[in-house]
């Protein structure tokens, strides 16, 4: 089993706030952990200087990046479809 981390949890933890470090390790310590190719891209393009570029090159190369498939573009319009019976409305981006 593994966990996908959310762009905002990597954004936390590339600025090294407490919580996001902490989880990080915790989870590294009985599983692992992986980011999508979407997350990579927010990581990427939220990158305003070159520092944080380089930084989220040196995270994006210690972790596994997962690609869309069609089982995980299923799973999202599943995830999207069920949260819009609710009233929610989410982003595509959040659904993969």
């Amino acid at each position: 089993m593994g966990y996908i981390i959310d762009t905002d949890v990597c954004i936390d933890f590339l600025k090294n706030k407490e919580f996001a470090v902490k989880l990080f390790e915790k989870i590294s310590e009985k599983d692992q952990y992986f980011i999508s190719i979407l997350t990579y891209y927010e990581l990427l393009k939220a990158s305003y200087s070159k520092k944080q570029h380089q930084s989220v090159e040196v995270f994006a190369s210690s972790i596994e990046i997962l690609n869309l498939d069609r089982k995980i573009i299923k799973m999202g319009a599943e995830f999207y479809i069920n949260y819009r019976k609710r009233g929610i409305t989410l982003c595509d981006i959040d659904c993969l």
